[in-house]
């Protein structure tokens, strides 16, 4: 009983162990080693969506499909929720993100929208030069690419407008982490994460940009944003985008719960 009890408890060991590693990742920021689980992004951050509404500013129905792009930077790493590094003036460099997704609206009930992705991808870049300006959308994507990848199709959120200029909304968008680049995070991650709301009018707590990146190596604003055209949809995103075990580690951890398992049963 006591012998089968131990081993029960190593196995426990073991297995929490094994879990806390495979959701663990660092990151050397000017020479220290930082782990953590998940990157939080800046409250500030925005979406913009030139095709989501028509040249009157009405929304599009059930069935309209639409692209969003998504700027903002680096404001903390997280581990367990708790904050282990602040980016900030004395961080040797900074990170932002840009992403695209291609969505359709599928409910349209009172003010209330629901939507699907159709597909999207992310990407993360790290800047010595910190000249990121998530008000004048210059700066974004300027850096070096470090991470990257693809979020997969399916449910991605919803969207409640209290009028036609304020509203609230929540996004949640799995996806893959490209194989290259590598080398800022290590192990370097197999899956990812990103959870966003989306604020309007009234919900804002932060000032929205002057001017949006395109997504390109000179970090550019992109010709076509205008923040007065009403067609145009912007928003205040505030992410967090959380980094997953690769599969070969879950597997593990599976194999480990099923140990323990039959420990239990042959006591």
């Amino acid at each position: 009983m006591r012998k089968n009890l131990l081993k029960s408890l190593v196995a426990g060991a073991a297995i929490l162990a094994a879990s806390a590693s495979a959701n663990a990742y660092v990151m050397n920021i000017g020479g220290t080693d930082y782990t953590f689980d998940s990157i939080d992004w800046s409250s500030g951050g925005s979406a913009w969506s030139t095709d989501y509404r028509d040249a009157a500013g009405n929304a599009g129905g059930v069935g309209h499909t639409f692209n969003l792009a998504i700027q903002s930077a680096a404001a903390a790493l997280l581990l367990g929720n708790q904050t282990v590094y602040t980016f900030d003036a004395s961080s040797p460099f900074e990170l932002t993100l840009f992403a695209t997704v291609n969505e359709t609206v599928t409910l349209d009930i009172g003010g209330l929208q629901t939507f699907n992705l159709n597909y999207g991808s992310w990407s993360v870049y790290q800047d010595g030069a910190k000249n990121a300006n998530l008000l004048t959308g210059v700066g974004i994507a300027d850096g070096t690419k470090v991470l990257g990848g693809t979020f997969d199709a399916g449910f991605s959120g919803s969207f409640t407008a209290s009028n036609p200029t304020s509203g609230f909304g929540s996004q949640g968008l799995p996806g893959a982490v490209d194989a290259a680049p590598n080398g800022l995070i290590d192990p370097h991650p197999a899956q990812t994460l990103a959870v966003t709301t989306l604020q309007m009018g009234s919900f804002l707590t932060a000032a929205l940009p002057t001017g949006f990146s395109n997504g390109l190596a000179d970090g550019g604003t992109n010709p076509l944003f205008n923040s007065s055209d009403i067609s145009q949809l912007v928003m205040q995103v505030d992410a967090n985008q959380r980094f997953v075990p690769e599969p070969a580690s879950m597997a593990l951890l599976g194999l480990g719960m099923a140990g323990m398992a039959a420990l239990r049963r042959r006591k």
